[in-house]
């Protein structure tokens, strides 16, 4: 799973880059959006034209995995659940997420299913957990975005045993040469989860997302070299028990 304290932190950014990066290194790998009622996944995926069905209409039987996860034209390694709009649907996916993701583990072979999780702390956010072996925490470097990841990562810790990991987003090293926002020691000192890696702010992230493509697409830019990092981090931690 993949969550926030507060909202714009771009952790739907993080999630579909991550989930791409990850599908275009061999792992067959889905990625669903949680926030029912505020998706955004299929327009900065490009896929919102074809996006018919959602999941709820899976977990309430009204369409099935086949005929619902969507396979972006730039990666067919890529499978992609839309959100829900209706509000009034969150009890009825928190129910059934976890039956979700044994399904699309177990019956269609995806070795990676990701979570993109509405920031918050919600009933949704512990029903993403209880499906998940892990989570990784976006938050930028402000002091509210700290407080709030704080928040969601105790709440996390109390009540479920999960790997925990936080991406550092947005940064500008101007702002921090004149110490004008948090500094990623600060904010290390804070998170008792794992750091897998720092997302510099770039104009180019910002346009990927309206264009509806992932800037990781990319390939051998500095942006896509720094998410494979990232995920060569996460493989190796969640592999070293192995």
């Amino acid at each position: 799973m993949v969550a926030s304290g507060k909202g714009g932190t771009g952790k739907t950014m993080f999630s579909l880059n991550f989930s791409e990066m990850l599908a275009n290194s061999g792992y067959k790998t889905a990625i669903i959006d949680m926030n029912t009622g505020l998706r955004s996944l299929d327009l900065a995926a490009g896929i919102e034209n074809r996006s018919i069905f959602d999941v709820c209409d899976i977990i309430k039987e009204v369409s099935d995995v086949d005929n619902t996860i969507v396979q972006p034209a730039y990666n067919d390694n890529l499978g992609i659940i839309p959100g829900c709009q209706d509000i009034k649907s969150r009890k009825i996916i928190a129910k059934g997420i976890h039956s979700l993701t044994d399904i699309l583990i177990n019956k269609y072979g995806y070795e990676f299913v990701l979570l993109d999780c509405p920031p918050g702390i919600s009933n949704q956010i512990d029903a993403c957990a209880e499906a998940s072996n892990d989570v990784i925490i976006v938050l930028t470097p402000e002091a509210a975005s700290l407080r709030d990841a704080d928040a969601v990562e105790d709440h996390i810790m109390r009540r479920f045993a999960i790997n925990r990991y936080y991406v550092l987003n947005n940064v500008m090293y101007d702002l921090l040469d004149k110490n004008l926002e948090l500094s990623p020691k600060i904010i290390d000192s804070r998170m008792k989860s794992k750091m897998l890696g720092i997302v510099q702010t770039d104009i180019n992230i910002r346009m990927s997302m309206n264009m509806g493509v992932p800037v990781v697409l990319k390939r051998n830019s500095y942006i896509s070299n720094n998410f494979m990092k990232i995920i060569n981090r996460y493989l190796e931690d969640i592999n070293k028990d192995c």
